[in-house]
């Protein structure tokens, strides 16, 4: 139902684009000598409709719900789909048709805003999870608003490594939760695992370079794009985005780390962890391979200017923005890694120094604990305004309209064909004396009849 919000704007998008353009053809709708013929107004609202069916399917604010209910399904399905190929479509869709965003003016702007939001919401959200896939689905959530503010950047071909380098890591992290959940009886609760790392330690160090690429630990893939994100906002003197993107990257760190901490290290928490085993080569052997994405990536845009991908991509996607504005590079980088390793540290003294009773300190927060827990009450908001509303109105179509008005309709009809019939049957009594009666009858009334029209 989420996603068929996005599914229909898209494509009153692009039957917008087909009546207005007169073509689905990029080549055609994007020529000067059709563009200049057409309101300032037509491109904004074909690029922000384009963008509704990105919203949804690439699940940022506000039609992300359906990503942290999708977990319930195999993991291999999440790492595939979750990770590297179906929410991913919205920024491929965005960055292939950058043109249509760059004629509106202000439609790259709703992008950077919604990404960029959307990315702190879910950093903050998972931080509060609990179950270890929800966390990396609101983790996806994060990093896809992290694609969405490059796109809004104009740095798509940023984007587009992001989406490669996201696909890598994030799947790593996902089938390592499934080899996790494999090697402990299907146990998913952060408070009910820890340990692993000495049970299940080729897991163990596979998830660890994932996390360390999300992280964003120097050059690793996650690094080099994330960094080349902030590095865009900085050259181009968007000190706010900038700002507010080195604070999501520090709470991806954080929450990675939380993660880690609380499945890999310290002691078992219950029987599962204690007794948990190593997953067979079958499940080993992709994660090394993701794993070895996941640290290498990173030469495929080490040079954001000259490596292969945006060599590659430049053609169709053009050049990444620069500028002059803003911190040199060498500060960006210091900068960049006291934020990673800050975040990562900061997670291992809560949760694997033994120094704090996290538990404890949860249950003294109160509130702002489950907050997060419950993604900022958005679910809750959705029943109040849309849940609910529909299962009362369904309720009264029920109780009224169906059973008094649609059945009272239909059963008014039966009854009366009954009272018919019963009428009948008096008529047709089988005495033969009744029916001379009536043929009398009748005949009388037509000679009178006859008479009077006379």
């Amino acid at each position: 139902m989420t996603t068929r919000v996005g599914d229909t704007l898209l494509l009153v998008g692009i039957a917008l684009a087909f009546f207005r353009l007169g073509s689905l053809d990029l080549a055609r709708i994007l020529d000067p000598a059709v563009a200049e013929l057409q309101p300032a107004g037509v491109f904004t609202v074909i690029a922000l409709l384009l963008f509704g069916g990105a919203v949804g399917k690439s699940a940022q604010l506000p039609l992300h719900v359906w990503l942290p209910d999708a977990m319930e399904g195999p993991t291999p399905v999440s790492a595939l789909i979750h990770a590297a190929t179906m929410v991913t479509a919205g920024v491929y869709l965005v960055a292939r048709t950058h043109l249509l965003f760059e004629l509106s003016g202000v439609a790259l702007t709703v992008v950077l805003v919604v990404g960029l939001a959307t990315a702190l919401y879910a950093a903050l959200s998972a931080i509060g999870q609990d179950d270890i896939k929800r966390v990396l689905a609101y983790s996806t959530i994060s990093q896809l608003g992290f694609m969405f503010v490059a796109l809004g950047m104009r740095a798509y071909v940023v984007a587009i490594f992001m989406l490669v380098a996201h696909a890598a890591y994030k799947a790593l992290l996902f089938l390592g939760a499934g080899s996790v959940m494999h090697g402990t009886e299907q146990e998913t609760d952060l408070q009910r695992l820890g340990g692993l790392a000495r049970r299940m330690p080729w897991t163990a160090a596979t998830m660890a370079a994932g996390a360390l690429s999300l992280a964003g630990v120097f050059g690793l893939a996650g690094y080099v794009a994330k960094d080349e994100i902030l590095a865009v906002a900085n050259a181009t003197g968007r000190g706010a985005v900038w700002v507010l993107g080195t604070v999501g990257a520090f709470l991806s760190a954080l929450y990675v780390g939380r993660l880690v901490c609380l499945a890999l290290l310290g002691r078992p928490r219950s029987d599962r962890a204690l007794h948990a085993h190593e997953s067979p080569p079958v499940m080993l052997v992709p994660l090394g391979a993701l794993a070895a994405g996941a640290l290498g990536l990173g030469a495929l845009a080490a040079d954001p200017t000259g490596g292969p991908l945006p060599a590659f991509l430049a053609p169709v996607l053009g050049e990444v923005p620069h500028g002059e504005a803003g911190l040199p590079e060498a500060a960006l980088v210091a900068i960049s890694q006291l934020v990673a390793f800050g975040g990562l540290g900061l997670a291992w003294y809560l949760y694997a120094s033994g120094r704090v009773a996290w538990l404890e300190v949860r249950e003294r927060l109160g509130g702002v604990p489950r907050l997060l827990a419950r993604g900022f009450l958005v679910d809750d908001l959705y029943r109040a305004a849309v849940d609910g509303p529909l299962r009362a109105a369904a309720a009264i179509a029920d109780g009224f309209v169906d059973v008094r008005i649609v059945d009272g309709v239909v059963n008014g009809v039966g009854r009366l064909v009954a009272r018919l019939a019963a009428l009948g049957r008096r008529v047709q009594t089988g005495l033969v004396r009744s029916y001379a009666l009536a043929f009398l009858l009748g005949a009388a009334v037509l000679l009178a009849y006859v008479g009077v029209r006379r």
